[in-house]
């Protein structure tokens, strides 16, 4: 079953969570402002590799720190260009979401 992990990253100039889906040898990794939830924007980031699935503590080479708030398992229900579509099972992030894509690299997550 493939998991998903919740990390708050600090580094200079400011924090932000970073919610990460396994998929295909690599990490789906969405950026949001407070910690995700219903209609929330974010920004579609870069791949991450799976070692974030357990990292904590300082990344190195200036990368700042990361903290795991949420972490779980879940099922991929749909996923194209345009949207991914999951079911969550996690201690705070629980239940059916939707990630749609907005103009450029904007995203909106909608709870089911």
């Amino acid at each position: 079953m493939p998991r998903f992990v919740v990390l708050r990253h600090e580094k200079e100039g400011g924090a932000h969570f970073d919610l990460m889906l396994e998929n295909q040898g690599v990490l789906l990794t969405f950026s949001f402002a407070a910690l995700p939830s219903a209609g929330a924007s974010c920004e579609r980031i870069f791949d991450h590799r799976l070692e974030y699935l357990d990292i904590e503590g300082e990344l190195g080479e200036q990368k700042g720190r990361v903290r795991r708030v949420e972490r779980g398992t879940f099922d991929l229900l749909a996923l194209d260009d345009e949207a991914l579509h999951v079911h969550l099972r996690g201690e705070r992030l629980s239940g059916g979401f939707r990630l749609v894509k907005q103009a450029g690299d904007a995203w909106v997550l909608d709870a089911e």
